[in-house]
């Protein structure tokens, strides 16, 4: 659900109307989740979408965490200082 979704190519005249929808939101990052959100659609009729358009290379799927931060774990200090103060609660 938190995977980005943008768009590779633009939408072709004769395409399905979702698929259109999906290729002009996507011009910049959207999450899939927000795309959902956005189009009204339930999330399994969502990824049959998906799929068809990452199969056909129109559409590029991306990790939401940067490059940058991949492999670092959570902040240690900083989760023992919340589990601490939720302790005292």
């Amino acid at each position: 659900m938190a995977t980005l979704i943008v768009s590779r190519a633009a939408p072709v005249p004769g395409m399905q109307h979702e698929h259109e929808e999906i290729l002009r939101r996507c011009r910049r990052p959207l999450s899939v989740a927000e795309l959902g959100a956005h189009l009204g659609l339930p999330f399994n009729i969502l990824a049959v979408l998906l799929a068809d358009l990452l199969e056909a290379d129109r559409v590029e799927a991306r990790h939401p965490v940067p490059a940058h931060g991949a492999g670092r774990g959570p902040d240690l200090a900083l989760l023992e200082e919340v589990l601490s103060g939720l302790q005292r609660l």
